[in-house]
């Protein structure tokens, strides 16, 4: 486990290094800042606007993560040679694979951390300017629930990066597959629940059952997201959260298996 948690740091402090990052919270600051302002105009619903606004600025902040940093590195690794270097070490490719996760992961923690302090400064901001009634339905608790299961989903994203790098060679195809499995995890449950209980869509049975089936093997992106309860400040169950939290375990699991059998099978001499 040595060698994973060395291979977990370098890339954390390699990727610590990237502009995103730093982008990503002056970003965050000016939107959440703004946000503040304009959810006046929104008084009846000022908390409700303010919780969504700050929870969907730490998700694009999130995914900036694997669309961007993860791929460029990743790829950039196998592209340029640089993963032979380290492999010519006494480090197995599994290692490699698993270190490479394990820091991208922490990264991502480390980034939607920052940007959880600051929508939460953001929020109890507006209570101070707006008053403490406009936000009589606001849960820490549930926001910080909504915030974790962000994270929980777009690890599940940078899982998909890792397989979609090993099994490609250009990072703009892995950039193309991470962003269609994005959208695919977001909208495959409303397209199948859309084909099944819609008559007037007429699809072949073959179609049908080829979409049924992916419905089980796309990620349920969709279900992470919590901002509409967040935002109302209901109670989340502790039985939805479990079930995230080992829905991406699994999942997580599963593709970093595939792609340590398709990193062990490729050639990067």
């Amino acid at each position: 486990m040595k060698c994973v948690f060395a291979v977990t740091l370098i890339t954390f402090k390699e990727a610590v290094k990237q502009r995103v990052i730093y982008g990503t919270s002056l970003t965050a600051v000016a939107l959440l800042t703004l946000s503040v302002l304009i959810s006046g105009f929104f008084m009846r619903d000022i908390s409700k606007i303010l919780v969504d606004f700050s929870l969907s600025i730490t998700t694009l902040g999130g995914l900036l993560i694997p669309i961007f940093v993860a791929v460029n590195m990743l790829s950039g690794d196998l592209e340029k040679r640089t993963a032979f270097t380290i492999l010519s070490r006494p480090i197995a490719r599994w290692q490699y694979i698993m270190g490479k996760f394990g820091g991208l992961s922490l990264l991502l923690l480390f980034n939607i951390f920052l940007l959880c302090i600051m929508g939460i400064i953001a929020i109890y901001a507006a209570i101070k300017i707006y008053g403490m009634i406009f936000f009589v339905k606001f849960s820490l608790k549930s926001y910080l629930v909504a915030t974790f299961s962000i994270f929980m989903g777009i690890n599940i994203l940078l899982a998909l990066v890792i397989m979609w790098s090993t099994l490609t060679t250009s990072s703009f195809l892995a950039t193309i597959l991470t962003l269609a499995s994005y959208c695919i995890g977001q909208t495959i449950d409303d397209i199948v629940t859309f084909i099944n209980t819609n008559n007037v869509c007429t699809l072949s049975s073959a179609l049908k059952s080829v979409i049924n089936t992916l419905k089980y093997i796309a990620p349920d992106l969709a279900s992470f997201d919590l901002k509409l309860a967040a935002a109302h400040g209901l109670a989340i169950p502790f039985r939805n959260f479990l079930y995230l939290f080992s829905y991406s375990t699994f999942y997580i699991a599963a593709v970093l298996s595939i792609s340590i059998l398709i990193f062990n099978g490729r050639d990067i001499t």
